[in-house]
């Protein structure tokens, strides 16, 4: 009995050094392989540390940019003229006022925030995938994207969380109020919810000729600028809150368009490769919600890619949550290639995190982490 107890402290004390000690990327990336590769009794506990460790290098996001916006909207939370343009979504003012109540220091929130995505993540996961979500989980920890915009984004990155945390859900009544939830927090959402909406009624449409016509359309005939510039402002005059997104979408900022040999959405050509194999070689596919949602968004993605702001806003539930997306198409549609791109997308993801901890060369470059020294930083 006292062998075991050593041994027990003795493990405990290995492990916390080891966090305290270590880059804490380093940790991460060696938790995220022991998940994906060891027994369902080991992959519990290590996601559970993982999701703490995840959360608080996260945390540790430069304050500039959006995040010094939001800094500022959470010191001035009770400040009527600093807090009206949020009005219409107004959830991050509830979060905030509550976390101001209680005295917290803004980087103490964004670790709050942090983890609640990945609580969030983590339910989806299992919801999705039972077990096996666990190693989907643990890749979604290291997908740079996830790590860049999660916090960055953060309105609209919640709106997404609480979108797919309702689709898992099973009470009709439930899933409702948690849509309504998603489009106070980003009005974004009211195009997933759409999504869902429509899903019943055009997926029985989709195919394999629809999937490889439709691509190649879009492959060498992407919507003009011009004509989505005119159909922006077209909806300007209806309100202040349409107004402020519609000139928010037409700012010019080349480096936000995205090319078909972005980094960034190199998973999402390969999922939907895997998709066209898989209705290629399967008739009468029945096409599920998720399945759905990602043909949709990466179909608009390509079709508005050299727009800026455009592709990214909407794109994001695949492009944040690509481990997600990879995983449940990849797990419910499986066939003899699903090896072969379950191993390409680990070891993808595996090697653009150790990229993006050493150049930040992934997604938004002006989202950085510890002014760049990411490399050795480690919690102690």
């Amino acid at each position: 009995m006292n062998d075991k107890y050593y041994l027990t402290f003795a493990s405990i004390l290995f492990l916390s050094t080891y966090i305290l000690i270590v880059p804490l990327w380093i940790v991460n990336l060696s938790f995220v392989f022991i998940i994906v590769f060891s027994t369902n009794k080991i992959k519990v506990p290590v996601s559970i540390i993982l999701l703490f460790t995840a959360s608080y290098l996260n945390s540790t996001i430069d304050i500039n940019g959006d995040i010094g916006n939001y800094q500022y909207l959470y010191d001035n939370i009770f400040n009527n003229n600093v807090t009206y343009e949020f009005n219409s979504e107004p959830v991050i003012i509830y979060i905030f006022k509550l976390f101001n109540l209680i005295n917290l220091d803004f980087r103490s929130v964004l670790f709050i925030q942090s983890l609640s995505f990945n609580l969030i993540m983590l339910f989806v996961s299992i919801k999705l995938l039972g077990n096996r979500g666990l190693n989907y989980f643990a890749i979604l920890m290291i997908f740079p994207p996830y790590i860049q915009m999660g916090l960055y984004l953060y309105r609209q990155s919640l709106g997404v969380v609480i979108f797919l945390f309702a689709v898992c859900l099973q009470n009709n009544a439930t899933k409702v109020s948690f849509f309504i939830l998603s489009i106070l927090s980003h009005s974004a959402s009211l195009f997933y919810i759409s999504l869902v909406l429509i899903k019943d009624k055009c997926s029985k449409y989709i195919d394999f000729k629809f999937l490889m016509l439709i691509l190649l359309l879009l492959l060498f005939f992407p919507i003009k600028n011009e004509f989505i510039t005119w159909l922006l402002s077209m909806l300007k005059g209806f309100s202040y809150e349409i107004n402020r997104k519609v000139d928010f979408f037409l700012r010019d900022d080349i480096s936000s368009t995205f090319s078909l040999f972005s980094t960034i959405i190199i998973p999402l050509h390969a999922l939907y490769l895997y998709v066209l194999l898989y209705f290629f070689k399967n008739k009468n596919v029945k096409v599920n919600a998720f399945l759905f949602i990602f043909l949709m968004v990466y179909l608009f993605i390509l079709l508005t890619r050299n727009f800026s702001f455009l592709p990214t806003r909407f794109g994001l539930i695949v492009i944040m949550l690509g481990p997600i997306f990879f995983g449940g198409v990849l797990e419910s549609y499986k066939n003899r290639n699903y090896i072969y791109f379950h191993s390409f997308f680990v070891f993808f993801v595996m090697v653009s995190f150790v990229r993006f901890v050493i150049i930040n060369d992934v997604g938004n470059n002006n989202i950085s982490f510890l002014n760049n020294n990411m490399f050795y930083f480690n919690m102690l």
